[in-house]
């Protein structure tokens, strides 16, 4: 590597230009390397510079790439403005072939507090359901119910319930997002069962394991809805929306929280001791 009296030209024509190679298909790769480098001012500088584009980076086949290696690489006063500048646009994002990787990422890297206010806002019906229908979006709901807490978790399968329920049609379970959002909550929840279903109404013969179910915690398959602690484990690397700058889009899986550090709401507490 060249000392930095001879690259530091490089950092000041990026960082002026930075939109626009950010949004090269060979740009990308370029800001890559310079976040690589040592810490100095022009590196900061240039960091600086994609924070305040990120909104837009993000949304772009390239320049999510951009975003997603600051998340990645940058330090947290860099990952926290990034996290804070998407709130409020969470469902936004969500929906966007690009920026739905980029709003996973900030699902994991973000701070309790800005994480509430991400899951707040996945909290409403409408949008829950819309997203859970996108062929994104579905995969930010994944996200948001592996990185959150008990509590959080319950809140969101919550919201969901209505929308997967065979008694308003059910169709969003049949869909490949629903089954795959429904298999996570299953995973997490192993006791979990819609009112007045039992576990062979759910049609995920091919997702899950059914003789994990049940093992060292009573099965409850009647009216109520189980949530008992979670399984561990993230799930597995997905490239499910590939294009631009390939091979960057990289997961690292995220353990669940298991059940045992949240108390749930009092509402679950009689079905948590059964």
């Amino acid at each position: 590597k060249l000392p930095y009296q001879y690259t530091q030209f490089i950092f000041d024509a990026v960082a002026a230009s930075v939109e626009d190679v950010a949004r090269h298909r060979h740009g990308c790769c370029v800001i890559q390397r310079c976040l690589d480098s040592r810490h100095s001012a022009a590196r900061t500088h240039l960091v600086t510079r994609i924070v305040e584009k990120s909104f837009e980076l993000m949304q772009d086949a390239y320049g999510n790439y951009v975003v997603q290696y600051v998340l990645d690489v940058c330090g947290d006063d860099e990952v926290h403005a990034i996290c804070e500048s998407v709130i409020g646009k969470v469902c936004l994002l969500a929906i966007q072939k690009f920026s739905s990787n980029v709003m996973e990422k900030c699902l994991e890297r973000c701070t309790d507090r800005v994480r509430e206010e991400y899951l707040n806002e996945l909290n409403d019906s409408d949008r829950i359901r819309e997203l859970m229908m996108d062929p994104f979006g579905n995969y930010v709901v994944q996200r948001a119910l592996s990185v959150s807490t008990h509590a959080q978790a319950i809140r969101l399968v919550e919201t969901m319930k209505p929308h997967l329920s065979s008694q308003n049609g059910g169709g969003i379970r049949n869909t490949a997002g629903g089954r795959r959002i429904l298999g996570k909550i299953c995973r997490r929840f192993p006791n979990f069962v819609l009112e007045g279903e039992s576990f062979e109404d759910y049609d995920l013969n091919q997702v899950l394991n059914r003789g994990n179910y049940g093992q060292g915690r009573g099965q409850h398959y009647g009216k109520f809805n189980n949530y008992g602690g979670g399984h561990g484990g993230g799930p597995p690397n997905h490239h499910h929306r590939g294009g631009g700058g390939g091979g960057r889009n990289n997961y690292r899986g995220r353990g669940g929280h298991g059940g045992d550090h949240h108390m749930p709401p009092p509402q679950y507490q009689k079905q948590m001791t059964q």
